[in-house]
């Protein structure tokens, strides 16, 4: 081979591994945006958890929120 021709090799070796890692790294930036969506969507649903918005639909007192064992448990009070 001649230093032409290695170096040819050489610099069409570097662009097909540039363009792999260009191709991985798009790939992994859609997959982050993917993330933030559905963890953005399930801060959204732990908020209408905690603090629903029944309006005129609540038949029951306010809810109480209870401390068990560290984790929060909403515990619906109704009136007897």
């Amino acid at each position: 081979m001649s230093h032409e021709s290695t170096l040819n090799h050489i610099h069409s070796t570097i662009n097909q591994k540039l363009a792999d890692v260009e191709s991985r790294i798009e790939r992994v930036k859609t997959a982050k945006k993917e993330i933030e969506k559905e963890h953005e969507t399930g801060i959204v649903e732990i908020r209408q958890i905690l603090h629903p918005h029944l309006n005129s639909h609540w038949t029951g007192t306010s809810p109480m929120i209870l401390m068990t064992n560290g984790m929060k448990l909403i515990h619906q009070c109704t009136t007897s």
